[in-house]
C-alpha cells in the first residue's frame, strides 16, 4: 500500500550517453511477474527519481526493480512487509560484556513514547539469544580466540517478563544458565518488546558480549612473507595472549599447546563439526605439545616442520584455569631452493609475490612497488582498473637485489586500482627451477578528498503536527551540489536498522578488476616441467548492509523531495508540513556533484503540549462491540482539564458518552475509554478523536472496517407468465436490516435469478485468479442482458479495471497464470480462463497490456502444441478432464486470433472425445470459420452433460458444460437450440448453491443468448401488497427493479406482452 520512491544517481564519467538518454525502471514481484515499467529522460545533474505505488493487497516479500541505461542493468531489492512502526522509544541500559559467571544479568529497561513522555506500566519482556563471534577483541587483528573443535549452537532465554514503573522503568535481575562448549566469547542479540495498553508493540535489538570465560586465550600464527607460506626447516614462532573479557592483559603460568598435522582428505571434505570429530574421535596425536606461560599477557609458542613433511596443521592452546581454548591452522612447504616441481602443490607455481609501501593512497602520493630478485629478466608493470589499463611499462630485473618500480597516483585511479606485474624469465635459464612466466596482482586504495561532500540541515530541533517549518540545506565547503530530501517516521527506519544512504560508498566502493590478461607462456616447450592450475583468488563483498475491508491502518510519515540544486556557496529553503503525527522523524540529504558524494541526517522529534495516540482493531462485525482506549498526553504544565471527544461517520455509535474530561496535575499521561457498537450496517468507518486543554487542540483519526463475517442470504420466488398471464410471487423474512435489499426480475430469458448470481460472483470472499475472474467476466455482457444507468456502468467498469490490475500480478514470467498468489507455477485451466476473459476485456475496448497478452499466447501455443492424450483419471474425490483443457485451450487461442490449426486437427481426429471437449473444439472452428467442420464434429451429438465430481480440474460442473455448449449454437446459429438448453442452465443459476465458475460461464451464455434474440418489448402491470406501481414497458430482454424491501412482499404481475417472460 505505500508508494515507494526509488532514486537513481546516474555518472557517466566518459560522457558517453546523449542528452536525455532513457533511464529504464522495471519493477517485478517476488515471484518475477512484471509489475511496472517506467521510462525518464531527463534528470537533475544526473539524479533521476522514479515513484512505484503499490496495492494494499500487493505480494509481501522481496521485489526486484532494475534501472536498464542502454545495455547496462542495475539492481535494487524493494523489501515490502505488512508492518506497523514502532511507537515506543525501548531501550535496555545493560554492561556491554557480561560476565556468565556471575549467574545473573542485571540492567534497566527504559521505554518512551517517541515524542518523549514515560511509557508508565506498560507490560514488557526481554529475551538474549546467543551466537559466535569471530573478533570480540580489538587491536588484536590475525588473533583467533574461538575453539575450533567446539559445536556450539545458538540457543535463547528469556531474562524478563513483567510491567514497567510509572517512570517507563524496570529493573532487570535474571538467572543465566552457563552456555555449554562455548568456543569463546559469545555474541548476545537481546529483543525487547514493551506493549501498549491498546494492545501495539514495539521492539529494540541490540548486540552485548556475553562472556562465559574469566580469561580467554588468543594464537596468531606467523605471518609469511607477502605471497608465499611459511616454510619448512624454519623456527616457526606464535604469538599466544591471555586477555580478560574488557581485553585487558593478564599473566598466566599454566597453559599449554598441542600442534596436530591435518591430512588432505580431511581438508577437502570438511566441516567445522568434522574438524571436532576428526581430533576427539579419531587416533590422532599430537605432532608436538608442551607447556607455555604469559607474561602480563604475552606468550610464544615455536615450532619447527622439519623437510620432507608439508601441508596443513592445526594449533590449539588452552588456559587450564579458565578453561578456555583457542586455536588456528597454518600451511607450510617446502621453501622454494629445494624445487616443488616433483610433487603435486596444492598452489600455483606460477604466482609472483611483489609488495607496496603502503596499501592506501592519497591522489598524488608516489607508489613504490618492490618485486623480489629474480634472475635477469623483464617485469610487465600494468595499471589496471575496473574497465581499462590506465598505464603500462617494462622494467628490468637482476638476480642479486630486489627490483624497485614507481609511480604517480592519478585522480584516474580513486577509489583503487590493480597493479598487475608480469616477470619473464629468460628461456631454459638453470638459475631457478620456477616458470618462465610468473604474475601476480596487487589492490591499492586510492583516496580522493574531493570526491566528498559535507551537506549540513539547518531545520529546528522539535517540530509541531500540522505547523510549517523550514529546512535549510547548504554544503559545509559552499561546494555545488544536487540532493534529495526525505522525512521518514523514525518508528519506520528502526524496523530494519535503515540507514541514511551513501552514494559515496557506492561509486567509491572498491572495483574488481575488469582486464582480462591472456598468454601462451605455460605452451612453451623447455620452460618448465609441465603445465600448473591457474591461480584462484578468494573475493567477497566490501560491506554489508544493515539488518534488518481495506482501510489504511498505518499511514507512516514519508516525506520525499528532489531533486534540487545549490550553486556554490548558496543555501536552499524547503517549508514543510507534517499531518496529524506524533513521534519522531529522520530528516536525510543525499547529495551529488561533479564526481563528488556525501550525506547528512537528523533526527527531530515531533510532538505537541497536548496529544492524543488510539488504537482499534482492523476490522469489526454488525452489533459487535469495542472499547477504544484513547491515550491523552500533557506535555506542558499549562495543560490541566483536558476534554477528549469522539466522532463517527454513523456505522459506529458511542455506548458511554462521546465525550469525556480528565484532570492532570502535572506532566504525564492518562487513558480513556469508549465503549463502541456498530450498528447493522457494514463498509469503511472513521473515527474521529479530538482533546482540547489549555488553549490547544489536536485531532487524530482511525480507520476501521465494518464487515459481516457471514455469507449474505438470497430468499426468492419466481414463475413463468404466459402472454395476457398473472403471477403472484411472495417473500417473507424474518428482520429487514441496513444493508437489505429487494429487486423485482422481469426477463424474456428462463429466469437465471440475475442480481442473486451477480452479488453472489462480487461478494465472494477468497481470491484465488478463476474466482477473480469469474468476478468480472460476466461484468463484460450485463449490458446485453439489462438497462444499466451510469453509477452501475461506472461501478462495473471499476470492477474490470481492477480486475485486469490484479491479474497483471498473477501472471508468471513464463506467460501462464497462478492459481493462489505466491504460486510458483501455472495453473492449466485458470490460464486459458484468465486469457479467455483478457481477449474479451481487450476486444470490448477495455486496456488490456498486448505484452501480457502475447506472452500468455507464446505459453498456450507451446501447450497446445506439445499437448498428447494421457488417461483421465477418476475416482471418488476427483475427476480429471484433459481434453475439455485442450479442447478450451484451442477454443481460447482461436478468439484471440492466434488459432492453432495443426494442434485442432490432430485433436479432431482422436477417437472418443468427451461430449464437452467435442462441442468446445467445434466452437473453435465456428471462430475460425469453419462452421462446416463444427457442425460435422457435433453433429447428431448429445447436448446433455451427465452430473460429474464437482471436484475437477476444470472448476466445473455439468451447468458450466452445458453454457459452454449454449455458446456453441449460438456460434453456428441455432439459437433455438440454445434457448431449449438454456432452462437447464437457468435452472441452475436459480438454485441455492453453485460454483464460481458456473455462475460467471452461465451469465456469460445468458447475455449472449439475449444478443442473439433481437428486442420484443416487456409488457407488464405490477403491484406490491396491494399498491398498484407504474408499469412496465421495456426492450430490454432482462428488467429490474429496485424495491424497498419488507418483512412480507406479495408481488402481483400481469403479463400484457405477445410472449411468455419470466418473472
Amino acid at each position: 500500500g505505500d508508494t515507494i520512491h526509488v532514486s537513481f544517481i546516474l555518472e557517466d564519467k566518459d560522457q558517453k550517453l546523449p542528452k536525455n538518454h532513457p533511464v529504464v525502471l522495471e519493477v517485478y514481484t517476488p515471484t518475477r511477474q512484471f509489475f511496472q515499467r517506467q521510462v525518464e529522460t531527463k534528470s537533475e545533474n544526473g539524479f533521476y527519481t522514479f515513484t512505484i505505488v503499490t496495492d494494499p493487497s500487493a505480494q509481501t516479500g522481496v521485489w526486484q526493480s532494475y534501472i536498464k541505461v542502454g545495455g547496462t542493468s542495475f539492481y535494487q531489492p524493494l523489501r515490502i512487509e505488512s508492518i506497523k512502526p514502532n511507537r515506543l522509544k525501548v531501550r535496555l541500559e545493560t554492561d556491554s560484556i557480561f560476565d556468565a559467571s556471575r549467574g545473573t544479568f542485571s540492567g534497566t529497561l527504559n521505554a518512551q513514547w517517541l515524542h518523549g513522555a514515560p511509557a508508565s506500566n506498560l507490560k514488557a519482556e526481554v529475551s538474549l539469544s546467543l551466537s559466535k563471534t569471530e573478533h570480540p577483541f580489538k587491536n588484536y587483528e590475525g588473533y583467533a580466540f574461538n575453539n575450533p573443535l567446539s559445536q556450539f549452537t545458538t540457543n535463547s532465554h528469556k531474562l524478563f517478563e513483567g510491567n514497567l514503573n510509572a517512570s517507563g522503568v524496570a529493573g532487570i535481575n535474571s538467572k543465566v544458565p552457563m552456555a555449554e562448549n562455548a568456543p569463546g566469547m559469545l555474541r548476545g542479540n537481546i529483543l525487547s518488546r514493551v506493549y501498549e495498553t491498546g494492545g501495539d508493540m514495539s521492539f529494540y535489538a541490540q548486540t552485548i558480549y556475553y562472556s562465559p570465560y574469566k580469561v580467554y586465550a588468543g594464537v596468531k600464527a606467523p605471518k609469511p612473507p607477502q605471497g608465499q607460506f611459511l616454510e619448512t626447516d624454519k623456527s616457526l614462532t606464535f604469538d599466544v595472549v591471555s586477555l580478560t573479557p574488557n581485553g585487558q592483559k593478564v599473566s598466566r603460568s599454566n597453559m599449554t599447546y598441542k600442534v596436530y598435522k591435518l591430512n588432505w582428505s580431511w581438508w577437502w571434505n570438511s566441516s567445522e563439526e568434522d574438524l571436532g570429530s576428526y581430533i576427539n574421535n579419531t587416533a590422532v596425536s599430537p605432532v608436538a605439545q608442551g607447556t607455555l606461560s604469559t607474561s602480563n599477557g604475552e606468550g610464544k609458542v615455536n615450532f619447527q616442520v622439519d623437510y620432507p613433511d608439508w601441508g596443513r596443521y592445526l594449533i590449539l592452546v588452552k588456559d587450564a584455569e579458565s578453561g578456555h581454548t583457542t586455536g588456528t591452522m597454518f600451511y607450510v612447504d617446502w621453501p622454494a631452493s629445494r624445487g616443488r616441481a616433483n610433487r603435486q602443490d596444492p598452489s600455483g607455481l606460477t604466482m609472483l609475490a611483489f609488495t607496496t609501501d603502503k596499501p592506501t593512497y592519497q591522489v598524488g602520493d608516489k607508489t613504490t612497488v618492490t618485486i623480489p630478485s629474480s634472475s635477469e629478466g623483464r617485469v610487465l608493470v600494468s595499471i589496471e582498473n575496473g574497465t581499462k589499463v590506465i598505464q603500462r611499462e617494462w622494467v628490468k630485473t637482476s638476480d642479486k637485489e630486489d627490483t624497485k618500480y614507481s609511480f604517480t597516483i592519478t585522480a584516474e585511479m580513486n577509489p583503487n586500482v590493480y597493479i598487475f606485474a608480469t616477470l619473464l624469465q629468460p628461456h631454459a635459464q638453470t638459475a631457478n627451477d620456477l616458470p618462465i612466466r610468473m604474475y601476480g596482482v596487487q589492490n591499492i586504495d586510492v583516496e580522493n578528498k574531493e570526491s566528498r561532500l559535507t551537506p549540513v540541515i539547518s531545520m529546528p530541533n522539535e517540530l509541531q503536527p500540522e505547523k510549517e517549518f523550514t529546512i535549510s540545506v547548504s554544503e559545509k565547503a559552499k561546494k555545488p551540489m544536487t540532493y534529495t530530501l526525505a522525512i521518514v517516521d523514525e518508528g519506520l527506519l528502526d524496523l530494519t536498522g535503515f540507514k541514511t544512504p551513501n552514494a559515496w560508498s557506492h561509486f567509491y566502493a572498491k572495483e574488481a578488476l575488469g582486464v582480462r590478461t591472456w598468454d601462451l607462456y605455460d605452451r612453451v616447450l623447455g620452460a618448465n616441467t609441465g603445465m600448473f592450475g591457474t591461480l584462484l583468488s578468494i573475493g567477497g563483498d566490501e560491506a554489508l548492509k544493515a539488518s534488518s475491508d481495506k482501510v489504511n491502518r498505518f499511514k507512516p510519515i514519508v516525506r520525499f523531495m528532489g531533486p534540487f540544486t545549490v550553486k556554490a556557496g548558496e543555501t536552499k529553503t524547503h517549508k514543510v508540513k507534517l499531518p496529524p503525527y506524533v513521534g519522531s522523524v529522520r530528516v536525510m540529504v543525499v547529495a551529488g556533484g561533479n564526481g563528488a558524494y556525501g550525506s547528512t541526517e537528523k533526527t527531530v522529534a515531533v510532538n505537541n503540549p497536548l496529544m492524543t495516540l488510539s488504537t482499534l482493531p482492523r476490522v469489526m462485525g454488525p452489533n459487535e462491540e469495542v472499547w477504544l482506549p484513547v491515550n491523552v498526553f500533557a506535555m506542558d504544565n499549562s495543560v490541566r482539564n483536558v476534554q477528549v471527544s469522539i466522532e463517527t461517520d454513523g456505522l459506529l455509535r458511542p455506548e458511554n458518552g462521546a465525550s469525556q474530561t480528565i484532570q492532570f496535575d502535572k506532566i504525564g499521561d492518562q487513558i480513556v475509554y469508549f465503549k463502541l457498537k456498530a450498528g447493522t450496517k457494514i463498509g469503511a468507518e472513521q473515527v474521529r478523536i479530538k482533546a482540547t486543554g489549555g488553549g490547544q487542540t489536536t485531532t487524530e483519526t482511525i480507520d476501521i472496517g465494518i464487515r459481516n463475517p457471514n455469507p449474505p442470504i438470497i430468499m426468492s420466488d419466481a414463475q413463468m407468465i404466459d402472454a395476457n398471464g398473472s403471477a403472484q410471487l411472495s417473500i417473507a423474512m424474518d428482520e429487514v436490516g441496513a444493508n437489505d435489499w429487494a429487486k423485482l426480475e422481469l426477463s424474456r430469458l428462463p429466469n437465471i435469478n440475475f442480481n442473486k448470481n451477480i452479488d453472489f460472483l462480487l461478494s465472494y470472499p477468497h481470491g484465488c485468479t478463476e474466482q477473480i475472474v469469474s468476478q468480472a467476466f460476466p461484468l463484460l455482457y450485463v449490458g446485453e442482458l439489462t438497462e444499466l444507468d451510469e453509477e452501475q456502468k461506472k461501478r462495473m467498469t471499476e470492477k474490470i479495471d481492477q480486475v485486469i490490475k490484479t491479474l497483471a500480478t498473477r501472471q508468471l514470467s513464463d506467460g501462464g497464470f497462478m492459481y493462489w498468489a505466491g504460486n510458483h507455477y501455472a495453473s492449466e485451466w485458470v490460464t486459458t480462463y484468465t486469457g479467455h476473459f483478457l481477449t474479451e476485456a481487450k476486444n470490448k475496448g477495455f486496456d488490456v497490456s498486448d505484452n501480457m497478452l502475447s506472452r500468455w499466447v507464446q505459453f498456450q501455443t507451446k501447450q497446445a502444441n506439445n499437448w498428447s492424450r494421457t488417461v483421465s483419471y477418476q475416482n471418488y474425490y476427483s475427476i480429471s478432464m484433459t481434453e475439455l483443457q485442450q479442447a478450451y485451450r484451442l477454443y481460447a487461442l482461436a478468439v484471440k486470433g492466434e488459432p492453432q490449426l495443426g494442434a485442432m486437427n490432430r485433436m479432431r481426429e482422436l477417437k472418443d472425445l468427451s461430449l464437452q471437449s467435442k462441442w468446445r473444439l467445434a466452437a473453435g472452428y465456428a471462430i475460425t470459420g469453419r462452421k462446416d467442420v463444427a457442425n460435422e464434429l457435433v453433429f447428431n451429438m448429445d447436448d446433455k452433460v451427465d452430473e460429474y465430481n464437482f471436484n475437477n480440474d476444470t472448476y466445473g460442473s455439468p451447468a458450466r458444460d452445458e453454457a459452454m455448449i449454449m455458446e456453441t449454437y449460438l456460434l453456428l446459429d441455432k439459437t433455438d437450440k440454445a434457448l431449449e438448453l438454456a432452462q437447464s442452465v437457468a435452472k441452475e443459476l436459480s438454485s441455492d448453491y453453485i460454483s464460481t465458475q458456473t455462475a460467471a460461464y452461465g451469465l456469460i451464455a445468458m447475455s449472449q443468448l439475449a444478443e442473439k434474440m433481437g428486442r420484443t418489448n416487456i409488457e407488464v402491470d405490477w403491484s406490491v401488497n396491494g399498491k398498484k406501481m407504474s408499469a412496465v414497458s421495456t426492450p430490454q430482454p432482462l428488467h429490474q427493479i429496485a424495491i424497498a424491501p419488507n418483512k412480507k412482499m406479495d408481488i402481483s404481475i400481469t403479463n400484457k406482452g405477445t410472449g411468455k417472460i419470466y418473472a
